[in-house]
């Protein structure tokens, strides 16, 4: 849900891979933003960043 609230619902890509690779990067967006919100609100820091 958050994420369709960041980035919309839409794909705008006509190609089939095109799309695949918008989604896939959508959610790449929306992991890091989780990550770095993590890390200043709750000083969590992950495994892969210490």
């Amino acid at each position: 849900m958050s994420k369709k609230i960041l980035h919309g619902e839409k794909v705008y890509s006509k190609l089939s891979s095109a799309r695949i690779n918008e989604e896939t990067l959508r959610w790449v967006n929306h992991n890091i933003n989780v990550l770095n919100g993590a890390k200043h609100e709750w000083n969590i820091i992950p495994k892969f960043i210490q």
